[in-house]
């Protein structure tokens, strides 16, 4: 079964990952910046024809114009790259996040969302009906399998298990368990 402290760990994850993301966009801006003055800078010296521009330093080969370009179109790429405005609205939870949802996959016609629930105990198979066009989802998950003993079950160790589907199969990976009583006779003779 999986632990609620995998869940807590998640959580710390996703908060460290938010906590780094202003420093992240300060560098990206920092390296766009200084991608696009050096292109610039060499760009010049090839326009105006001053050959100590188009050197990084002077034991160096000098920078191509082809290269000088790149330079300015990854430090223009990059700036762009980091624009808030392609962020799009709001988070929008699909499930209610009181169960461990994991290995989200749409369906081929996009209007139904199928992942891995641990809802029960065991995990299963669930999916939730999505409105593409309100991009919500519509209704409560429903289960998709019933794999309820061990005998036959998706892994506990849940980072270790596949969920892929097509039109209409679903491909899972799945954990086998079995156990024996032996009895062995004249112990001790």
């Amino acid at each position: 079964m999986y632990s609620p402290n995998d869940q807590d760990q998640a959580d710390r994850n996703a908060v460290e990952v938010l906590r780094f993301a202003p420093r992240f966009r300060q560098a990206s801006k920092a390296i766009a910046f200084l991608l696009s003055t050096l292109g610039l800078v060499v760009f010049c010296g090839w326009v105006f024809n001053v050959p100590s521009l188009t050197y990084i330093r002077p034991t160096l080969q000098s920078m191509k114009v082809n290269t000088t370009l790149s330079f300015l179109c990854l430090g223009a790429g990059l700036w762009l790259a980091d624009n808030d405005d392609r962020q799009g609205g709001p988070w929008i939870p699909i499930t209610e996040g009181k169960y461990w949802d994991d290995k989200p996959r749409w369906s081929p016609d996009c209007k139904t969302i199928y992942f891995i629930s641990g809802r029960g105990g065991f995990f299963n198979v669930w999916g939730i009906h999505f409105d593409p066009a309100k991009g919500k989802p519509v209704g409560e998950p429903f289960r998709v399998t019933t794999f309820e003993s061990p005998s036959l079950m998706v892994p506990q160790q849940i980072q270790s298990v596949g969920l892929s589907l097509s039109q209409n199969k679903f491909v899972l990976t799945m954990q086998d368990l079995s156990g024996s009583i032996w009895v062995l006779d004249n112990v001790g003779q």
